[in-house]
């Protein structure tokens, strides 16, 4: 009994130091968004805001399941180096294909935003390069960041998120010294992401050599993932970017660089989030007693909630020395702090609601969700001034709205049909 509690206490330890390890990187991110919002000004923010953008977009669609793919596949296979290798292999070749084609997708949307935008043709070209050149390095590091937790290498993972952290905290220090531009700002998340790719490779070398080609052997089964995902993953590509997108068609550069800049307080909600993964989730995981898993659920959505509304409250009450960390730029967006950090809270607990059915695996008839959101989005198009900012996040949270909704049913049907253990 000793052994078995000190193993746990061993491995909560660890758990434990990789949260607190996640903490800080978080807050060096953060950090390097606050330098870049003081040193940049509007127009270009708004460009790097929407270089951001595409970013994320590019990387949900080069995934598009292939994580979940190689996680599950690749579990069984730590035993056989061999076989694991050939998953891996092949799992990155379609990786940094559908960033390939993610990208000759997204990039001239890219340019059309920029040019919008009053970016220069010089300027544009350059972002769109940075941007592909962090795109790329970007979807293998994600593979090899699997490798080590698939391995439970904690110590990897934690040296590698350090890495790219304060590598681009560094590079932006050094762009604020000579004078920062969107541009340069862009080439220094493409640098963090190179050198955080080349560390990364270092440290998965010797699990992963020799690297055999692309196997048909896995191929089909991760692309059978892919097609179960792909829909989900153009949907979430869509929403997420939702408001950058909108006010970059129907609004002002200013607006774009406002909502960029707002989006900098996210790192609020980032750390409420944190526990969910590494706590919460686990704990429903292994619950099958209906009643203590209503428990642990209500308790859950209740609390986030609660903390999400507390963040709005203080936003509320402090919005001039909340945006003093955005600097004079942005002093004057009280009433948008408190539409935004509202914004955020709705997502919060979209998210927090959604753990808990993938948890479960409360999955069955969700896509609801896709049809129910773009339905109520059509009409809300019909009614909201969409180059407004709160008008602009009023819509982008439909998604998550609709998403409790769906959440909450799936949820109360998954605990109905729960089996009372007697």
């Amino acid at each position: 009994m000793s052994i078995f509690s000190d193993r746990i206490q061993r491995h909560a330890k660890r758990f434990a130091g990789y949260a607190g390890a996640q903490v800080v990187v978080q807050l060096v991110n953060g950090i390097t968004g606050l330098v870049l919002v003081h040193a940049l000004a509007k127009n270009e923010y708004a460009w790097l805001t929407i270089v951001n953008s595409l970013l994320a977009t590019i990387s949900i669609l080069s995934d598009s399941g292939l994580g979940s793919a190689t996680t599950s596949l690749g579990g069984p296979l730590i035993g056989q180096p061999d076989r694991f290798r050939s998953l891996i292999s092949t799992t990155r070749s379609l990786r940094l294909l559908f960033a390939a084609l993610s990208a000759a997708l997204i990039l001239p949307v890219g340019w059309w935003f920029l040019q919008k935008n009053a970016a220069s043709t010089g300027v544009s070209i350059l972002l769109l390069l940075f941007t592909l050149t962090t795109a790329l390095p970007s979807a293998e590091a994600v593979v090899l960041t699997t490798v080590n937790r698939l391995y439970s290498k904690l110590r990897d993972l934690v040296v590698s998120d350090f890495v790219q952290a304060f590598a681009r905290l560094f590079l932006v220090g050094i762009v604020w010294a000579v004078g920062a531009t969107a541009t340069l700002a862009a080439a220094t998340t493409a640098g963090a992401i190179w050198i955080q790719t080349l560390f990364l490779r270092r440290q998965t070398r010797p699990l992963l050599t020799p690297l055999p080609p692309p196997s048909a052997e896995w191929r089909k089964p991760a692309m059978k993932v892919v097609g179960h995902f792909m829909p989900l993953c153009l949907f979430q590509c869509v929403q997420g970017q939702l408001t950058t997108w909108l006010l970059s068609v129907f609004a002002t550069t200013t607006a774009v660089a406002d909502v960029g800049a707002l989006s900098r307080l996210s790192l609020f909600f980032t750390f409420l989030a944190l526990p969910l993964a590494n706590i919460v989730a686990p704990a429903i995981a292994r619950c099958t007693e209906p009643r203590r898993l209503i428990r642990l659920c209500s308790t859950t959505v209740l609390g986030y909630t609660l903390a999400g509304v507390g963040i709005v409250l203080v936003g509320a009450l402090f919005a001039p020395q909340i945006l003093w960390l955005l600097g004079s730029k942005y002093a004057h967006l009280q009433s948008e702090l408190v539409w935004y950090l509202g914004f955020q809270a709705v997502g919060l607990i979209s998210t927090v609601m959604w753990g808990i059915v993938l948890t479960k695996g409360w999955v069955a008839q969700s896509w609801i969700h896709i049809p129910l959101t773009i339905t109520l989005q059509v009409i809300a198009a019909t009614q909201f001034e969409l180059g407004s900012i709160p008008h602009a996040l009023m819509f982008s949270a439909i998604g998550s709205i609709t998403g409790i909704l769906v959440c909450a049913r799936q949820i109360y049907r998954g605990i109905k049909a729960t089996p009372t253990v007697r």
